[in-house]
């Protein structure tokens, strides 16, 4: 064997390997986490495109790119010591419809095909509006960002950008996500991992229910949307921890009286970020694990509430063990996102 045939890499993790055996099999779909950061005041593009070099040196996945060979049935993560990713400045301060010119990029970006071979897979396109507006659109393949690390990029950039004006080197400890994947795998293989895959097996055995007239559509049918109010006591408002709870039971709720089923299952998303350790770290961390509500005669929605909640918390507490290229695809799904918060730099507001 010559020295090019050795190949050093890791595997991917589960979360990983699940999103690419879902890319080849969609493969019209690009996967992406893509976001448009509005910058505003009076910014240095030179500064900014060097602490972006910086954040991309600070985290490895941001380096990282998916080698295919073929004695593997999963490419391998390569991490490359130095990278520098795509960056283009555009002015488009004289466009009749700005607006409209920033859709047009965005849907550009998501469009723009995927080479898993290069050696930073993140993308960076800064439009000029103003002098004092400026707009950042960030690309990366759902390989190796979710939407938290998007938050986090956002966040070391305006962080790293303000320490570069003022010529401080701004050194943060952060974990990378390739140490977090080779522990989990480590994790699993250990005895104890026994108790957490027996509680996701027990979710994933219910039966998944269908809507009524699912794949039925009827001949020239209007979509015609409503919007009902409805006040919850503050006594059952208070079982809940955030907004979250509350719009996920009334989403259960839903669900069971639609289908007729009292045991509903659907896919939540979950940051996957347990640890305090996790909370700056860029990669895929977040999967879709299935949460369980069983609905009872003469429930009221505080019971679904607190139900809810202790099943998040079990969710939570077994979520190491959940394997996302093992577990099967679910009917129903519940996603929250929360606005981003405004970051503010040396002046800008990110």
């Amino acid at each position: 064997m010559t020295g090019q045939d050795i190949l050093q890499g890791y595997r991917l993790s589960s979360q990983q390997e699940r999103l690419w055996r879902v890319q080849q099999e969609t493969s019209s779909i690009v996967f992406r986490a893509l976001c448009a950061i509005s910058i505003e005041g009076v910014l240095d593009v030179t500064t900014l495109r060097n602490a972006l070099r910086r954040v991309v040196q600070r985290h490895e996945i941001c380096r990282t790119s998916f080698q295919r060979r073929p004695e593997f049935k999963f490419p391998i993560q390569i991490i490359s010591e130095w990278a520098d990713p795509f960056w283009q400045a555009i002015n488009i301060e004289d466009s009749t419809d700005v607006e409209s010119r920033i859709d047009e990029f965005f849907r550009a970006e998501r469009a723009h095909p995927i080479d898993p071979d290069q050696q930073s897979l993140l993308r960076a396109t800064l439009l000029t509006v103003s002098s004092e507006r400026n707009i950042l659109i960030v690309s990366f393949p759902s390989l190796c960002a979710d939407a938290r690390t998007l938050q986090n990029l956002l966040n070391d950039l305006a962080e790293t950008y303000e320490a570069s004006l003022r010529r401080e080197d701004r050194e943060v400890e952060v974990t990378q996500y390739v140490e977090f994947s080779e522990w989990l795998s480590e994790l699993l293989n250990e005895d104890e991992a026994q108790a957490g895959k027996d509680f996701w097996a027990q979710q994933a055995s219910l039966p998944q229910p269908t809507l009524p007239l699912e794949s039925k559509p009827v001949a020239d049918a209007q979509f015609v949307p409503e919007v009902f109010s409805f006040g919850i006591a503050e006594e059952t408002a208070a079982r809940a921890r955030a907004k979250h709870d509350i719009l996920l039971a009334c989403w259960q709720t839903l669900l069971s009286r639609l289908t007729g089923h009292l045991e509903i299952v659907c896919s939540h998303l979950h940051e996957g970020r347990n640890d305090e350790a996790l909370s700056g770290a860029f990669g895929p961390f977040a999967k879709r694990m299935p949460v369980v509500i069983r609905f009872a005669e003469a429930q009221t929605f505080g019971d679904v509430l607190q139900q809810t909640r202790r099943a998040l918390v079990a969710a939570n507490r077994w979520q190491d063990f959940f394997v996302a290229n093992e577990a099967g695809e679910y009917a129903f799904a519940f996603e929250f996102q929360q606005r981003p918060a405004q970051t503010v730099a040396n002046g800008l507001t990110f």
